[in-house]
């Protein structure tokens, strides 16, 4: 009898650990399904939020975003969590703004990476970053961002500061304004990374092993 005891607490601790495994949480809803793991160790979390921002981010930095012409990032990114990909298209705004502005990340962002962004930031409850971003989005004909890269340096001029046609120069003059904006938020960079760490640790299970 007692070893039929301790055989049915096994089955029953089996089947919990079963449930719990089919029940992600936030973030891995699109994770894990015949991809690499991507995900870091969980010492990591003690990191400050800069260091372990840059950690989740960086097994994933160099995975190809596509080409020119595609809508959607490649199946290599298929291990990559919803959690880990907002982290890394909110990462992509700041460094490309920083270094060249909205033109420069817009111009360079393949697929459907600033829709990532922009759900990234309003999962992480950094509004007005959402903010800022959808505005430069707006400024697209039509307020949409246009699905891919090729037709995004179409509508885009080639060198904001060089020779902008008249067509263009709605758009560089409102892109101008929203990197203003944005520095006067961001500052010295010290606040940006906050919300992301709070995020990160908030849900681990789409970051740490």
């Amino acid at each position: 009898m007692k070893m039929i005891g301790i055989v049915v607490a096994l089955c029953v601790v089996v089947v919990v650990v079963w449930q719990l495994s089919r029940q992600p949480g936030e973030g891995t809803a699109r994770s894990l399904r015949g991809g690499r793991d991507f995900r870091i160790e969980a010492a990591t979390a003690e990191m400050d939020d800069a260091s372990l921002a840059w950690a989740v981010v960086e097994p994933i930095w160099t995975l190809a975003q596509g080409s020119d012409d595609d809508e959607k990032l490649p199946a290599e990114w298929a291990g990559v969590t919803e959690g880990q990909l907002a982290v890394y298209a909110v990462v992509w705004v700041e460094r490309e703004v920083v270094n060249g502005g909205f033109w420069q990340y817009l111009y360079n962002s393949n697929a459907d990476l600033p829709r990532k962004a922009l759900d990234g930031f309003r999962k992480m409850g950094a509004t007005e970053y959402a903010g800022l971003l959808e505005q430069a989005i707006s400024l697209f004909p039509g307020g949409k961002l246009p699905k891919t890269r090729t037709e995004r340096m179409r509508l885009m001029p080639e060198d904001p500061y060089v020779d902008v046609a008249e067509e263009h120069k709605a758009m560089v003059e409102g892109l101008d304004e929203l990197d203003s904006r944005f520095f006067e938020l961001y500052g010295e960079g010290d606040q940006f990374y906050l919300f992301i760490g709070d995020y990160i640790r908030a849900n681990p299970e789409a970051f740490f092993k």
